[in-house]
């Protein structure tokens, strides 16, 4: 995109002319003109507009079809953004600022904190700080967008809840979550305190919020004229901020396009930004802790062709009148396809197979799968949601169902068109997962790192020379200083099926001090191959972590080079004639499980002995995990190669050493509490030669077996698991103490303590179990809140882990799947290199920053998808299981203990009471909802009985609601 462009009349000069990527009618195209002067600077006129003899002459005319068009139909018919009104641009004066606030440091400007709010215990990400009194906020919440200032807040519900004055004069209490953006310091603190913050005001508070009234609509006056004028302005902003690839997101943030709307912006330019963003959900969508972020995903423009396609297609049946348009002829297939499912009863058995549907769909009809396929992707509520309404008319006159349409609805049309199978999992088509949108598995980021790596092969780079994006490192830059830790045995415990064998841990006994011993993690070391501006290194930054989902993993690192035979980066078992690279973090314990010295050192591995947490259990004596079955059946148990007792000799060692630092943290008090989860393992596998989704139609036959589980978390943390995972922290903290005893920065991870009364605190300790949890239902009662641990560049404390204030905790054990660990090993490959290492290492402290941002998003989203698919397949494990039996004979839905997890509040949707509760022998979450009156005062872990009612399935509604059984009413 050429600069003078963006700020100049021109739509799109020839040098950023984009034909459209889909065959459909030609769409609208935008004619825009100069702005007249806002309230900041614009730039200057660029050089380039000056040569081609001023803007208006090169003013772009709309095309015939586009001026014809309904004023209803035009507002989103341009891919690269809405067009501007000439007469209305004209009228618009110059504004002066009605605050000055260019003096404030732009992350004030921005505000801080996290857009995202927690479950009670249940999700672990970044920091959001406070808002100070007086502070202007927006607030955003299901569609409805309100401004005020901020009285206070106080702890509620174990949640911050602030109390803000709105336009209205009314008190609002709402979540931080709900808060987008923050400018403080709009009125003084002591005129906030003056306003109090009870509904029904005194006269001296009704005079207090008088004149904070009158600031506050002052500034929304304002706002109101700035954003009609920002509306006006030639907004070509997404040819600059789109990816290069139509099919791919790109991220933009408001500092970034308002710095390319003005030279020198001021506060209001960067909230009238973010307003034009938030409000063009068409282009834009809020990324998770955007208030921290202030970062938008910004949608291919495959997608908005496919959005844009598919509204003309309707509109032209419906108000042009088309009777043999696209989308009728679609519709009268879909039905034909949904009739012909609907009589095939015997889809769900035998062998996963796929056969050609007997209605195909062509490259136009697939424009409307496609887009049903990306209309279940997640999206803020505090956006409007550009599938919605299509989405509804589309699903609506293909099965005119009588009830509300959600994914659930959307996900068993799509089963019906011969699209998906039943068992088919849409995060797998999530952004996050497929970040091309690509649907026929021919542009996947698994391809893309098979290109890069073939490509990296054929480099001829020799050590010495500047590295590019496809050279790997030549030569390995710490062979000189690598420990060979010769015949030393390195034991890698996992599961069976894990594949990216990241960690690995020997015992050596030190003969001159008995009950000492040295313990070392070894941890491969991809850095001894990549460096952080390889291609493949941009790749993992951009997804962050290894995939773990239902039916397929989809990894950080190419396949080929985790796991390239003799240079494999993967800590398997090794032939004689190999050598695994690690990195290993070496501590000296003694009997007690006292740090006596660390070292960390570029190492060579040899004689690793690859096991399982079964096996090594089974050796050691270790009581099995605790899992239960609530619909029956079990898992598959492997055994391996039995350990000899030489190995079992030293694995008895390390597991005393691992349970002494799990019992230290016990010991400082830590409360922990019991989670238990669902977890369905799917003991068919997938077939790789099956198209899914098939864009074209198929006939899916099978569903894979599965087994449902609930397990504790917390009390899953117990014998091998316990060992390798507290091995794995003293890697991490010895990780963090080298780094800062050699003045390297680094990402790390902290945590605060709960916010609980001492008598509280007394009480929980008293019914901790062995392992240091304490029930869920129990936790709820006396937390007043529960911090979330968070990215820090501090060593600062990590109350779960134990780790005190100083030496903080850094993440480095696993690198192949995990980038962030990745980034600790180029920082300390950097420490290692000693004198030949460059002046600064490869991340100094601004990148830190600037990552701890990022890393804090995807972390959150990770999470999200995470904990999202496994609630999905619980779900969907359960709704299947009703399909085949009637409720009442499947004990665990018709009649279950729950723990009620909030308070009772009001469904704005239905105006109904509910409360989110948990059902512990399912290990899920429910809402529990048609309350008789005498229920609706129930406290924090109540316990009932409750029977099932509803369950909705996706990526966005996977919900599950309950009703008291009569046994509780």
């Amino acid at each position: 995109m050429h600069r003078h462009c963006l700020r100049s009349t021109l739509s799109r000069c020839s040098g950023t002319s984009l034909p459209p990527l889909i065959n459909a009618r030609q769409l609208a195209t935008t004619a825009s003109v100069v702005p007249k002067a806002g309230p900041s600077t614009p730039a200057e006129p660029s050089k380039y507009d000056k040569h081609r003899g001023g803007a208006k002459k090169y003013k772009k005319k709309s095309s015939p079809k586009a001026t014809s068009a309904k004023a209803t139909h035009t507002k989103d018919k341009s891919v690269l953004g809405p067009s501007s009104n000439p007469k209305e641009t004209a009228q618009a004066k110059p504004q002066p600022p009605l605050f000055d606030y260019s003096n404030l440091a732009l992350s004030e400007l921005l505000g801080s904190g996290d857009a995202g709010d927690a479950d009670f215990g249940m999700e672990e990400f970044g920091g959001m700080n406070g808002f100070s009194p007086g502070t202007f906020v927006e607030i955003r919440k299901n569609n409805a967008v309100m401004q005020g200032i901020v009285l206070g807040e106080e702890i509620f519900n174990q949640k911050w809840m602030v109390y803000t004055l709105t336009e209205r004069g009314m008190i609002l209490g709402h979540y931080r979550a709900d808060v987008f953006f923050s400018i403080p310091n709009l009125i003084s603190a002591d005129l906030a305190a003056q306003c109090g913050s009870v509904n029904i005001p005194t006269p001296a508070m009704n005079i207090a919020r008088v004149e904070a009234l009158k600031t506050l609509r002052a500034l929304t006056s304002k706002v109101d004229r700035q954003a009609a004028g920002l509306q006006m302005r030639p907004m070509n902003i997404y040819v600059e901020v789109m990816a290069e690839d139509p099919t791919k997101w790109s991220t933009t943030t408001v500092k970034h396009v308002t710095e390319l709307l003005y030279d020198r912006p001021l506060f209001m330019d960067y909230y009238m930004t973010h307003k034009y963003l938030m409000d063009n959900s068409l282009r834009y969508v809020a990324m998770p802790g955007y208030l921290k972020t202030q970062q938008f995903a910004v949608r291919p423009r495959r997608d908005i062709e496919e959005i844009l396609a598919v509204r003309e297609y309707i509109r032209e049946y419906y108000e042009d009148g088309i009777q043999d348009s696209v989308y009728k002829t679609f519709v009268d297939k879909a039905k034909i396809a949904v009739k012909a499912f609907q009589n095939d009863k015997g889809r769900a058995s035998g062998p996963l197979s796929q056969k050609p549907f007997p209605i195909r769909w062509n490259e136009t009809e697939q424009v409307f799968i496609r887009f049903l396929l990306r209309s279940m992707q997640t999206t803020q509520s505090s956006q409007r949601d550009p599938y919605a309404v299509t989405r509804t008319s589309i699903v609506k006159d293909i099965l005119q169902p009588k009830v509300d349409i959600n994914d659930t609805v959307t996900l068993e049309l799509l089963t019906k068109l011969g699209v998906t199978p039943k068992w088919f999992d849409p995060f797998e088509i999530s952004v996050a997962v497929n970040p091309y949108g690509d649907f026929t598995n021919t542009k996947t980021f698994e391809n893309e790192q098979k290109e890069i790596m073939l490509l990296s092969s054929q480099s001829k780079t020799k050590a010495g020379l500047v590295l590019g994006p496809l050279d790997l490192i030549p030569e390995d830059p710490l062979h000189s200083v690598r420990h060979d830790f010769g015949d030393m045995k390195a034991f890698v415990i996992d599961d069976p099926s894990a594949k990216e064998l990241d960690d690995a841990v020997s015992l050596e006994r030190i003969p001159s001090e008995p009950g000492n011993y040295w313990v070392h993690i070894h941890i491969a070391d991809p850095t001894s191959v990549l460096h952080p501006n390889h291609a493949l290194s941009k790749l993992a930054r951009e997804r962050y972590s290894t995939w773990y989902l239902a039916h397929k993993t989809y990894p950080l690192w190419s396949d080929t080079l985790v796991h390239n035979g003799g240079e494999s980066l993967s800590l398997n078992q090794l032939d004689e004639k190999r050598e695994a690279k690690a990195m290993t973090f070496s501590i000296k314990l003694d009997n007690d499980g006292d740090i006596l010295d660390y070292k960390v050192r570029a190492s060579i591995v040899r004689n690793i002995r690859q096991t399982t947490y079964q096996d090594v259990d089974d050796a050691l004596g270790s009581l099995p995990l605790d899992k239960t079955f609530p619909f029956g059946g079990s898992e598959d148990i492997f055994r391996g190669k039995p350990l000899s007792a030489e190995e079992v000799a030293d694995l008895k060692i390390l597991q005393q050493l691992a349970d002494k630092q799990a019992q230290r943290v016990i010991d400082s008090g830590v409360l922990m509490f019991s989670n238990p989860s669902a977890s369905v393992t799917y003991k068919t596998k997938v077939p790789e030669n099956l198209e899914v989704p098939s864009l074209r139609g198929s006939i899916f036959t099978g569903y894979p077996e599965a087994v449902y589980s609930v397990v504790d978390k917390c009390e899953i943390v117990h014998g091998s698991r316990q060992l390798v995972a507290e091995m794995a922290k003293l890697a991490n903290r010895t990780s963090s103490r080298f780094l800062q005893d050699h003045g390297v920065p680094m990402l790390r991870r902290g945590m605060e303590p709960p916010i609980i009364s001492e008598e509280s605190r007394e009480i929980l300790a008293a019914i901790r179990s062995p392992r240091g949890s304490v029930p869920r239902q129990e936790i709820i009662k006396h937390f007043q809140l529960n911090p979330i641990s968070q990215f820090t560049l501090e060593t600062a404390a990590h109350y779960a882990l134990g780790i005190p204030k100083g030496e903080g905790y850094v993440r480095a054990t696993s690198p192949l799947r995990r980038f962030e660990d990745t980034i600790a090993h180029w920082q300390i490959q950097h420490i290692l290199k000693g004198p030949n290492a460059p002046r600064k290492p490869p991340f100094v402290q601004d990148d830190l920053e600037r990552l701890s941002t990022e890393m804090e998003a995807k972390e959150k989203l990770y999470k999200q998808v995470r904990k999202g698919q496994e609630r999905y397949h619980a779900l969907l494990y359960m709704k299947r299981l009703l399909e085949s039996r009637e409720l009442s004979t499947i004990r665990p839905l018709h009649r279950t203990l729950a723990w009620t997890q909030d308070l009772v509040k009001r469904n704005i949707f239905y105006n109904t009471p509910t409360v989110r509760v948990l059902l512990p022998e399912l290990g899920v979450l429910a809402q529990l909802e048609d309350m008789p009156p005498g229920k609706r005062d129930m406290p924090l872990g109540t316990p009932l009985f409750v029977t099932l009612k509803s369950i909705d399935i996706g990526i966005r509604t996977t919900r599950m609601v309950v009703n008291l059984h009569p046994d509780s009413l």
